[in-house]
């Protein structure tokens, strides 16, 4: 939030316009805003578009935060919540409509620890979510990616950890996705303006700056997570697999 901030009024010094975040306003603006409990979740739209997937992903991370608390009623929340997801498409409750794609992860996870009927049992009324209440591009886009998680964290697939591009690129993909915009948004703006006409008669010059612009935001997603995201991982996550270990993985 900071980076895009930082973005936005260095724009709106340069060209006196802000065209790029919704700035949110008065306390409670900016109190949904840091809470990450903006649009789907109240009216406060996100001050990025593509942070709308945030707030299902902390309701995703305070659900398992109950299968820590009461290990017994880990399969009970899992399965529960994906059925519910299921049998009503239309819930007010909005994280339930992307619950399957974080609820197949969780069985793949379990799948890869302890071949047991739940994660499998778990797995199928994910597919049935995808199947029944999804686009076709997402259930595809969702299998796939499953089934690559499923290869690279199995021995079949373990060659494609050793891919040189994708994986690398992959290790700082969070912080590619958080920090794209603001920082690929604002070159385009900066070099080739919307609707862009700099490159709308030249397939060269369009391709050549779509891949530019896209290499410096890989090399600036590498930077946030080297010093930002890979020091926080380091410092807090053997704290939390300690405590899963001790109860969601027994």
């Amino acid at each position: 939030m900071v980076l895009v901030l930082i973005v936005v009024f260095g724009r709106k010094i340069v060209t006196g316009t802000n065209d790029f975040i919704a700035i949110p306003h008065g306390v409670a603006g900016w109190l949904a805003t840091v809470t990450l409990t903006t649009s789907p979740v109240s009216t406060v739209p996100a001050i990025k578009w593509v942070y709308w997937s945030l707030s299902y992903e902390t309701a995703f991370y305070l659900l398992l935060s109950l299968t820590l608390v009461f290990p017994s009623l880990k399969w009970a929340i899992l399965l529960v919540t994906t059925i519910l997801a299921v049998c009503w498409p239309s819930s007010p409750i909005f994280f339930l409509e992307g619950w399957a794609y974080f609820a197949l992860g969780a069985a793949l996870a379990e799948l890869n620890i302890r071949f047991d009927w739940r994660p499998l049992f778990l797995i199928g009324w994910c597919l049935i979510d995808l199947g029944l209440n999804r686009q076709l591009s997402q259930c595809l886009t969702a299998v796939a990616t499953a089934v690559l998680i499923m290869a690279c964290t199995n021995v079949w697939g373990t060659w494609l950890n050793s891919e040189p591009l994708f994986s690398r690129v992959g290790t700082c993909s969070y912080s590619l996705y958080l920090t794209h915009v603001p920082i690929g948004c604002w070159l385009l703006l900066r070099i080739d303006p919307y609707p862009r006409l700099a490159s709308a008669s030249s397939l060269t010059w369009h391709i050549s700056l779509d891949f530019s612009v896209l290499a410096i935001c890989v090399a600036v997603a590498h930077a946030f997570w080297r010093w930002l995201e890979e020091p926080s991982t380091r410092k807090f996550k053997p704290r939390l697999v300690s405590l899963a270990k001790r109860n969601w993985l027994t």
